[in-house]
């Protein structure tokens, strides 16, 4: 063999060795390759037909041998553009490109998505950027307060790299609060920039009320000027400044916050969601769709993680596998029908006293344990029955366990198990004599035929009170009188686990209620982050003690948080 046959071989041998073990590029995929790439879409999104993607598009497939084969692809997600809900569970609809990574060891059983090496991000378009291109963000601003401009300005089509904010010489026109009406940005770009990161939509910026975010100019104070410096609206990352003492905590870095979604949306968080809740699915196909829902919902619990006010926490409750009209249908039940004319009841007489640090009818045995509605939107006739049971305590010395079952059987003026008001109640059980014990009517959560006998009534309802929107008079009555029947916006309760709750205000609106609960008490905590008091409201749910706080849920008091202020209520009893 000749000299240069010989350095041929010879650099074709190195070439070979010198590929051992690096990842190797495949163009077309055989059977095996296709299992792994369906394995990690039923990992990342539920099932290849979950409700909010179409089947994805897989690029660059590469296979490295380990201890086994480690796999690398993408998978380009194209959200469902005709589905509503589904947009608003996306970045309005926009493609993700998810960099996907799993390892197979056939000896061992084992195959599992290396979620810490997954990565999803917005696939690239060419579309013009919404708030300038380059490195506008980082371009110091004037001392003046003229950050983003008044009128359509930040709504003008973008253009050159030279036009910051777009073309036509809209960046000139005067900047400032005076001249940024509310459907520009007056949500704070950086909680905007969490919603979109998380796959959540805001609010119309149309409805938003005056500044969601800061008081004063806070939220015009300088930018820095280099990208490696944190913050854009400020002069470092931070939430919502509400007085010179008050800010909320800082944001998560935007790798951090991804990092943390991935755990929170992973199979195996998924596994041990099940496991938790002893939660089961009769087929392929539902376990497909409630990990969709979960995968979703943990955006959710992201979101309120990083929004949160006060030491609430967040996390995969035994409800985390429900969609939001599912929960509202089966765990809530405050509504009014629209044919049945409003009861109104007399205002409480409010009691001027001071008002100790806290104060707890539970440690008074004027609080029965807590309940379960289970899957029925009856949480009204448990508001109710358990303010009759608070009041019957006080007056008459005897606590004892009554029935919402009468309630939803009986009660015409509401509707069940779809949904009713402690008002509309207090009238029936007027005309009605009264409440049967839980142990003479027992619950059953279904809608029945009313089998009310009134000579087992144990208290008898003479009437109702109104009591204030003021939530020093509402603590006030509470402290003299015993629990208050309430309403209030459930949202942020479907990933509640305990803490002093304390959502942001556009996730818990006032005019969102839609659960009925029962305040018990009311307390202090100290807010560590700025040793601060946090004033709290102690709520009796009904979704069993398993829920929350053994059942019960703390609520920030002093704002109108949720809307725990505009509906509240009591039975008066004989």
């Amino acid at each position: 063999m000749g000299f240069v046959p010989c350095l041929l071989l010879a650099l074709v041998a190195v070439q070979h060795v010198a590929s051992l073990g690096a990842p190797q590029p495949v163009s077309s995929l055989d059977a095996k390759q296709q299992e792994i790439v369906d394995f990690a879409v039923v990992q990342l999104q539920g099932g290849e037909h979950g409700p909010c993607r179409r089947k994805p598009r897989m690029e660059q497939f590469s296979q490295q041998m380990v201890a086994g084969i480690l796999y690398k692809f993408d998978l380009v997600l194209e959200h469902n553009q005709d589905d509503s809900e589904c947009q608003q569970m996306s970045s309005g609809g926009q493609a993700e490109v998810c960099h996907m990574v799993v390892w197979d060891k056939p000896w061992e059983q084992y195959r599992e998505v290396q979620w810490d090496q997954v990565d999803c991000e917005p696939q690239p378009t060419s579309a013009a950027p919404l708030i300038g291109g380059g490195d506008h963000d980082f371009v110091p601003h004037s001392s003046e307060s003229s950050l983003l401009g008044g009128g359509d300005h930040d709504l003008v089509p973008h253009g050159s790299p030279a036009n910051l904010l777009g073309g036509d010489g809209h960046d000139s026109q005067p900047h400032g609060e005076a001249n940024s009406p509310a459907k520009l940005l007056r949500v704070g770009l950086k909680k905007v920039q969490a919603a979109v990161r998380l796959g959540l939509v805001l609010p119309p910026t149309g409805e938003v009320a005056q500044p969601l975010l800061g008081a004063g100019d806070h939220d015009f104070l300088p930018h820095v000027k280099k990208a490696s410096k944190p913050g854009l609206l400020g002069a470092q990352a931070h939430g919502p400044q509400f007085d010179s003492e008050y800010m909320t905590k800082e944001l998560l870095e935007r790798k951090e916050s991804k990092q943390q979604l991935k755990e929170l949306q992973s199979i195996g968080h998924f596994h041990a969601f099940m496991t938790e809740h002893n939660k089961s699915y009769p087929d392929r196909a539902e376990f497909k769709q409630r990990y969709a829902i979960f995968q979703d919902n943990m955006k959710k619990v992201q979101f309120l993680r990083e929004t949160e006010l006060g030491t609430g926490e967040y996390g995969a409750t035994s409800l985390a596998d429900l969609t939001e009209t599912e929960f509202k249908q089966n765990y809530l039940g405050w509504k009014k029908q629209g044919d049945d004319p409003e009861v109104h009841w007399p205002a409480a007489e409010i009691p001027d006293v001071a008002l100790p640090k806290e104060h707890d009818w539970r440690s008074l045995n004027a609080v029965t344990p807590v309940k379960n509605q289970g899957a029925c939107g009856s949480c009204w006739a448990f508001s109710v029955t358990g303010n009759v049971e608070g009041q019957q305590a006080i007056k008459n010395a005897e606590l004892l366990s009554l029935s919402e079952q009468e309630l939803v059987d009986c009660d015409k003026r509401d509707n069940g198990c779809n949904g009713g008001l402690p008002e509309n109640a207090y009238k029936t059980l007027l005309e009605l004599g009264g409440l049967e014990l839980e142990s003479e009517y027992g619950y059953d959560g279904k809608d029945e035929a009313c089998q009310y006998n009134r000579s087992k009534v144990a208290v008898r309802v003479t009437g109702g009170v109104e009591i204030s929107q003021n939530e020093t008079q509402m603590a006030q009555w509470l402290f003299k009188n015993g629990p208050i029947s309430v309403g209030l916006n459930a949202n942020a309760m479907q990933f509640y686990k305990g803490g002093v709750s304390h959502p942001w205000k556009f996730l818990c609106s006032a005019d969102g209620i839609d659960h009925g609960v029962l305040i018990v008490g009311f307390g202090e905590h100290e807010y560590p982050l700025f040793h601060k008091k946090m004033p709290y409201w102690i709520i009796k749910n009904s979704w069993g003690e398993g829920w929350g706080e053994q059942g019960y849920y703390r609520l920030f008091r002093g704002d109108g948080t949720c809307g725990i202020n505009m509906m509240t209520s009591s039975a008066v009893v004989a």
